[in-house]
């Protein structure tokens, strides 16, 4: 009788019903009293609703995140930029527009033609990437070297922000990467972005810390040829800026940002704003300090070592 029972439950609930009516008609309320009866002693629940699965975007810890991808192709990149440079090969960055044109003049009239201007167009997206490492390097060296004409009675912060129209916040960005690349030019060419580079500093620095191999790599001079323009970045001991609890993740819209973003506990207190005046090297918090420790291993010397000649 149970496998009689069992089989019934394969077919729908319409042909189970029109087979009740069917057969049992007058017995039909005796029928089901007794299936009631064997539900109880089944302790059968009434059937739910099936929940359709949620799916959940999971995004990577930031340390997972450079040892699966950022580490091996910062390996893979300083190895290919050493490779070619033994073999006296360039490394040039210049945009190639030719693709608007293509696009425009809808001169791609089949999908192999749409694949051939698509790499194109990736190529020249990561030269346009590439471009902005340069600037924006030398943009936070800008930074760097107005720092002499801080007055020793000026408030940091609100000298840059009177000088640049721009938020310390954003300098201190800048300044941060210009002494990440001062101290490992060939992070340039490693084809990671200013985001990137700027959100993974403080991992960079930790692992080339204990990584003598790699950090001696990227620490030596790199050149480039930046739209016809010869661009050699030398490692030099640049003074350092201290560490303010201020973010190095670069949100879209930190062009926009303001000092005043950073609040709660991340916000200078009274006596921390007095300190942002002219620092002196002893000065530099311990975070930062702690980063920089073996520091040798990164090259800060303006004079190359052996190994790299």
């Amino acid at each position: 009788m149970a496998a009689i029972i069992k089989s019934i439950s394969c077919h729908s609930v319409e042909a189970v019903n029109l087979a009740i009516n069917t057969v049992l008609r007058e017995n039909k309320q005796q029928f089901e009293e007794n299936l009631k009866k064997l539900a109880d002693v089944l302790d059968l629940e009434p059937p739910t609703k099936k929940k359709t699965p949620v799916r959940r975007y999971t995004i990577p810890s930031s340390q997972r995140m450079f040892n699966d991808q950022v580490l091996p192709q910062i390996r893979a990149g300083v190895e290919e930029y050493n490779c070619a440079e033994n073999k006296l090969v360039e490394l040039k960055w210049n945009i190639n527009l030719s693709f608007v044109d293509e696009l425009t003049n809808n001169d791609t009239g089949s999908l192999e033609d749409l694949k051939k201007v698509h790499s194109l167009i990736i190529g020249q997206e990561k030269t346009a990437n590439n471009i902005h490492l340069i600037v924006a390097y030398h943009r936070g060296l800008l930074y760097l070297r107005a720092r002499e004409f801080v007055g020793k009675e000026e408030n940091m912060k609100e000298w840059y922000v009177r000088e640049f129209n721009v938020a310390y916040i954003t300098v201190h960005r800048y300044q941060l990467f210009a002494l990440l690349i001062n101290a490992c030019p060939r992070l340039l060419v490693c084809g990671l972005s200013f985001t990137q580079l700027t959100k993974h500093h403080d991992n960079i620095l930790k692992h080339l810390a204990k990584d003598r191999d790699l950090a001696d790599k990227l620490g030596s001079h790199a050149t480039i040829s930046v739209q016809g323009k010869g661009v050699d970045i030398k490692p030099g001991d640049m003074e350092g800026v201290p560490r303010r609890g201020i973010p190095l993740s670069v949100d879209p819209d930190f062009v926009y940002e303001r000092d005043e973003w950073v609040c709660g506990e991340e916000q200078d207190t009274e006596e921390e704003m007095e300190e942002m005046t002219m620092l002196d090297s002893e000065d530099f918090c311990e975070e930062y300090d702690e980063l920089r420790k073996g520091v040798e291993v990164l090259s800060f010397s303006s004079e190359p070592s052996a190994q790299r000649n």
